[in-house]
């Protein structure tokens, strides 16, 4: 009697490990990661290689109302 034999598999590769994101990266950051008046005026002084961020910090109600990008 022949059993069927599988044929030998290459082993499974992990996926990268992505960084975790920065508190002002979340769709709701804490207060203190959210700009202001003055800060955003700054911010957008700023060249856009100059500012710390790619992006505006900025506080969203849920999940579901993050726009795409």
């Amino acid at each position: 009697m022949v059993t069927w034999q599988p044929r030998k598999m290459p082993k499974a590769i992990a996926a990268p490990k992505r960084e975790l994101p920065l508190h002002a990266e979340s769709y709701n950051p804490p207060e203190e990661y959210l700009l202001d008046e003055k800060e955003k005026e700054e911010f957008l002084k700023l060249d856009e290689q100059d500012r710390p961020y790619n992006f505006m910090p900025q506080k969203i109600e849920s999940l579901r109302k993050v726009p795409l990008y």
